[in-house]
């Protein structure tokens, strides 16, 4: 009898003790997987956060680089601008020179000496056609964007975008483009009204924000 109850005492014991350790190991299951449910989430908030500063690092990276051809970009600008500008200055002076001529013969070294300063400064449509290429290499992945989003775009008007990001006048785009200041008033007449320009805001501002989300 006391073997029979010691028996049936110890089976019980140890069915208790085979539950507690099972709710131990239930417990501790729950706890471990809470644990990496945990780590996990955490992980992945870590890692969402560094992929958002990279992108952030990459944006900044990539505003640096645009911006820095836009400096470029300006440089050779005034460049081409200043060599128009003593073109124009040789041009009015052989002018002259010509006309004082046809009152005073026989003063041809003058003249000689123009033509030949003149020469030099001939290349400005060789400059211009560089110029071009620069701007167009430059804003080329920003220039095809804005042509998706406004196929009216004439290539043009597509210029002068990229010329009023560089922050010129009228006139001094008038010259980078071979026209009139009142013909490029026209194209950015056109261009704002393509785009429905809101009012209050300048089409440079416009293109900036443009240029940042296309970048």
């Amino acid at each position: 009898m006391q073997q029979a109850a010691a028996a049936k005492q110890f089976a019980k014991a140890y069915a208790l003790s085979q539950q507690h350790h099972e709710t131990f190991i239930q417990h501790f299951q729950a706890e471990r997987d809470k644990t990496m449910a945990d780590l996990r989430a955490t992980f992945e908030k870590k890692k969402a956060q560094q992929e958002i500063l990279l992108a952030e690092v990459q944006q900044q990276l990539l505003q640096q680089q645009v911006d820095a051809r836009q400096r470029e970009l300006q440089l050779l600008a005034a460049h081409v601008l200043q060599r128009n500008a003593h073109l124009a200055t040789l041009l009015k002076r052989m002018g002259e020179m010509l006309k004082k001529m046809a009152q005073e013969h026989g003063r041809l070294q003058p003249v000689a000496q123009l033509l030949k300063r003149l020469h030099s400064a001939s290349h400005m449509q060789e400059m211009l056609e560089l110029f071009d290429r620069e701007l167009l290499q430059t804003n080329r992945s920003f220039l095809e964007s804005l042509s998706e989003q406004y196929p009216t775009f004439t290539k043009t008007e597509l210029k002068v975008c990229s010329l009023v990001l560089l922050k010129l006048s009228n006139k001094q785009m008038a010259v980078l483009l071979q026209s009139s200041p009142r013909t490029v008033e026209t194209h950015r007449l056109h261009i704002a009204r393509k785009v429905s320009l809101p009012g209050g805001q300048s089409l440079l501002q416009f293109l900036q924000q443009q240029q940042v989300v296309n970048t």
